[in-house]
């Protein structure tokens, strides 16, 4: 049975070339975005900062006066990382690792959701390490609007450069500035924001950023194995991380105890730490040795893992 004319008409769906590219662009790129989190949905360190440096994860607050960064919910974009500055030079970056081979010279596209009741207009830069390659205005709003900018990579970054984009640099302003679903894709079209799950978010955070932590709630346990020593008694641990971490992280403890058999809490006099890509070793000298290997908990533990760029 042969379609009428009309019946092929009808079933034909009709393009233009800007709808054409954006799906092409789409069908090839797989996973689009090179932000992460930029859904602002992963927030390792804490939902509420009022200190300069990293905040909502694989984003970097600077600025020389006090800030405060706090996560929000939006009924239209989900979270929102809400940041709000005191009349002075912030920046809010994010440094995407090794923009180079494919993404080198490259025609890309940034986009995101914006919106402030003070503030109304910043700049979107970037740096290669040594100096700005890019410096575009955009307007800011009291409701939300959608930035779209188009602009190449240049060709300043060699193999293994920090491309480190600047979404908000402000000078002399005061107000809360909003950000919402920031995506930057190769072509010249702004797709629509790729959402992926949390759990594949937080993988791609924890390459950075991990935390070990008890959360004060006693009950973590292993097993740690004596050796013989002088004077004090040494236990040795390995942790594994859920994905290798970018490179060898900075490890920082900031409280532990140690409970034993007969002891409840053990005196730790020092902590060899021994930090690889995908795991970190501890080795505890403690106050009261013994001779065996015995089951011993650690608790009450923070250890943070820094691998940021």
């Amino acid at each position: 049975m042969t379609k009428s004319t009309t019946r092929v008409a009808a079933d034909l769906e009709t393009f233009t070339q800007t709808e054409i590219t954006a799906k092409d662009v789409v069908a090839k790129a797989g996973r689009r975005n090179l932000i992460i989190n930029g859904g602002f949905d992963v927030w390792q360190r804490g939902e509420s900062h009022s200190a300069i440096g990293y905040g909502s994860d694989r984003w970097h607050t600077s600025s020389p006066s006090s800030i405060s960064l706090v996560k929000e919910a939006d009924s239209l974009h989900g979270n929102v990382a809400a940041l709000t500055i005191s009349n002075t030079d912030t920046n809010y970056v994010q440094a995407i690792e090794n923009l180079s081979g494919l993404f080198l010279s490259k025609e890309v596209t940034l986009s995101f959701w914006v919106k402030s009741d003070t503030i109304t207009s910043s700049k979107i830069q970037a740096y290669n390490g040594a100096a700005f390659t890019l410096e575009i205005g955009y307007d800011i709003t009291s409701s939300w609007t959608k930035v779209s900018k188009t602009f190449n990579t240049g060709s300043s970054y060699t193999a293994g450069t920090v491309f480190r984009l600047y979404v908000l640099r402000t000078s002399n302003t005061t107000g809360t500035v909003r950000f919402a679903n920031v995506q930057l894709e190769l072509g010249s079209v702004a797709t629509d924001f790729e959402h992926r799950s949390y759990g594949e978010e937080l993988a791609l955070c924890q390459r950075y950023y991990y935390e070990i932590t008890d959360a004060g709630t006693p009950g973590y346990s292993a097993v740690l194995r004596a050796t013989s020593g002088s004077g004090t008694q040494q236990y040795s641990q390995e942790i594994f991380f859920p994905v290798i971490m970018r490179g060898t992280p900075m490890v920082v403890i900031t409280y532990l105890d140690m409970h034993k058999p007969g002891v409840l809490y053990d005196v730790i006099n020092s902590v060899d730490i021994v930090p690889r890509t995908h795991s970190v070793g501890f080795r505890f000298n403690v106050a009261n040795p013994h001779t065996q290997s015995i089951a011993c908990q650690v608790r009450d533990f923070f250890i943070s893992l820094d691998a940021e760029l």
